[in-house]
């Protein structure tokens, strides 16, 4: 699903295509998860990923947690510390990595963590954003309290969508990790022992292994549902910074409309462009003194990834220094055959900081 950076997001899912069956794990963080079967699952090098979708930071609410009760040789991957954001991957007794910035709620975000010897590193959307020592790999034990979004403590349970989780016996590579994380694996790729995506309505291990999950309390599996998000940019005064406009899973031949509203004193649009996405438009309206882009018949036609393709990128100047918030009005998503589909929006704030000395 998903990329780091300044993302407005947009999840379709249309009968039509082939992507409208991708379907994830909904969690509501009142005693919901899935149990995955006993295995030893690690001893040695590792690569735990995943896209996830945070609702809210419920405290140290887990990806997965595998081990034999709290404290017993658990390696767990951690959505929030605390209530915090911050994700981590912690191995009982050999120490923890984690990220320095917050996962971005009500986002797509796909995370990896892997270890290597006893070197860990941690990828955001693809990109090394940490890297850390253990004290030793995991134990060569069988782990039979496994869950997805429960934890072996008394944390609360998370309330997230998740999709496409992977658990490997090796460490992958950045360049492995960037060229899968947006398409679907076969499920018999070297080293893969757990693959759950949850495409056909079921916690089914699509590797050879069998370790088919079971959802237990009110766990879903459902079709994300069509969603607007913008992420969060920090920037210096007079600086010019592109911004992004990117649609995930999205199906072919979508047609799109919305407007783009900033504050128009602490911000100026220099040009809008259509990214390889958007194979047809109709010239965007800018009007610089309310602070509103209108964007209309974007032709989505083409699918670069299966999770996201850009559809524009607007280029903006911050004018002062100040904090904009920047919406979406009026969104529209008619797909194929003519129907409307409704379509939540999420709003991202631009925040212009003094240049340094």
């Amino acid at each position: 699903m998903k990329r780091i950076g300044l993302l407005l997001l947009l999840l379709v899912f249309a009968s039509s295509s082939v992507l409208a069956q991708n379907k994830v794990l909904s969690l509501d963080g009142d005693g919901d998860y899935v149990q995955i079967p006993a295995s030893v699952w690690f001893n040695g090098d590792l690569t735990i990923e995943a896209w996830v979708y945070v609702k809210e930071y419920r405290s140290w609410s887990r990806l997965i947690d595998f081990g034999n009760g709290a404290d017993r040789d658990n390696v767990l991957v951690t959505l929030t510390r605390e209530a915090t954001g911050i994700p981590g991957l912690h191995i009982v007794k050999s120490g923890g990595l984690e990220s320095s910035t917050a996962l971005e709620l009500d986002n797509w975000t796909h995370i990896a963590f892997t270890l290597k010897g006893n070197s860990s590193s941690l990828f955001i959307n693809g990109h090394a954003v940490g890297q850390g020592n253990f004290a030793s790999p995991p134990r060569d034990v069988e782990r039979q309290k496994n869950f997805i979004g429960r934890s072996n403590w008394r944390n609360d349970d998370a309330q997230a969508m998740f999709d496409e989780i992977r658990i490997w016996n090796l460490a992958r590579s950045a360049t492995e990790i960037q060229d899968a994380m947006n398409t679907s694996l076969s499920g018999d790729e070297k080293g893969l022992l757990g693959y759950w995506n949850f495409d056909n309505g079921t916690a089914e291990d699509l590797t050879a292994n069998g370790h088919d999950g079971e959802l237990k309390g009110d766990a879903q599996i459902v079709a994300s549902p069509p969603s607007l998000v913008m992420a969060n940019r920090i920037t210096n005064l007079g600086h010019q910074f592109e911004f992004d406009v990117s649609i995930q899973n999205a199906a072919e031949g979508d047609t799109l409309a919305f407007d783009l509203t900033y504050d128009p004193l602490l911000l100026q649009v220099d040009r809008v462009t259509k990214n390889d996405a958007t194979t047809s438009w109709q010239e965007p309206k800018i009007n610089h003194h309310k602070g509103v882009i209108s964007l209309v018949q974007l032709s989505h036609s083409r699918v670069i990834s299966r999770f996201q393709s850009k559809l524009v990128t607007i280029t903006f100047q911050s004018l002062q220094t100040g904090q904009s918030q920047v919406r979406i009005k009026q969104p529209q998503l008619i797909k194929a055959d003519g129907r409307h589909k409704s379509v939540e929006v999420v709003a991202a704030t631009i925040k212009a900081f003094p240049q340094p000395i």
